[in-house]
């Protein structure tokens, strides 16, 4: 597993995510409309990703059908 954590935010128009470095703020991103938001993890071993946690500056957090759209997203498959 890739030991770097992400940031990600999911827009609500495109349901599509967004990853970020940890560098930039999740609230950069409020003047979208979100679906959730929290960080990530990459796992090269499995081709997956696992998204967790919440954007305390958002008041919002990530959903439990984040890391399948983010997989499906990055990787093509579920």
């Amino acid at each position: 597993m890739d030991d770097t954590k992400h940031k990600y935010v999911r827009l609500k128009k495109y349901n599509q995510i967004i990853f970020f470095p940890q560098t930039l703020n999740h609230s950069d991103f409020n003047m979208f409309d979100l679906i959730s938001a929290g960080y990530c993890y990459l796992d090269n071993e499995d081709n997956k990703i696992r998204c967790f946690g919440e954007s305390l500056s958002l008041g919002i957090g990530s959903l439990e059908e984040d890391s399948e759209l983010a997989t499906k997203q990055v990787y093509g498959y579920e």
